[in-house]
């Protein structure tokens, strides 16, 4: 029975693997996904929070002033246009860290917790690892494919009727109780022949 078992057990280990690596690569892109669409929504909220109060506030403070004591309303507008706008690309230029990297990070923990403890991805902090933890797991998902064809394979191999009968014969023969009988059914027909 260990000829049928043996390769099933097998079977059974890499098919276990394959859907932890699934659920893991499944997970990383949906926390991928959900980082990013959470960075563009904070990155929106926080531009349009400086846009809107900052602008309003400050800028119209600045220009009563600049109108009042240097010069005119409308150079106090233009500087104060000039500075949201080298704010605006500050906050562009430096998204990636200043806002995606810790949604990225928050997320991933919270989500992936469960797996990164149990050893199946690593803990994750940007999202350049996580990019190379997905090609990573899909190498692993390749490879585990791999396996476990070629494991059918081998069962497939091993369940053929004659490798069958040749794997139960070596057996039998190989076993210590059979082989005892078969020589002592040897002895008792040779007595018998010398008997006679």
């Amino acid at each position: 029975m260990e000829i049928v078992t043996k390769p099933l057990k097998e079977i059974t280990v890499e098919a276990k693997n394959y859907v932890n690596l699934r659920l893991a690569q499944l997970s990383l892109s949906f926390s991928k996904a959900f980082a990013r669409l959470n960075a563009v929504i904070v990155v929106a909220m926080i531009l349009l929070g400086l846009a809107g109060f900052i602008m309003l506030m400050l800028s119209f403070a600045f220009v009563f002033w600049y109108g009042s004591k240097v010069g005119t309303y409308y150079h106090g507008f233009l500087l104060v246009a000039l500075f949201f706008a080298l704010t605006g690309l500050f906050v562009y230029l430096f998204r990636q860290k200043l806002f995606i990297d810790p949604v990225i990070r928050s997320i991933i923990r919270r989500i992936n917790e469960d797996l990164s403890e149990e050893g199946l991805i690593p803990r994750v902090q940007n999202t350049r690892e996580l990019e190379r933890q997905l090609e990573l797991i899909s190498l692993k998902i390749k490879q585990s494919e791999n396996q476990m064809e070629t494991k059918f394979a081998e069962m497939g191999e091993s369940l053929n009727p004659a490798n069958l009968a040749k794997q139960l014969f070596g057996n039998l023969l190989s076993s210590s109780t059979v082989a005892i009988s078969v020589l002592d059914l040897l002895i008792a027909f040779l007595r018998r022949r010398r008997r006679e």
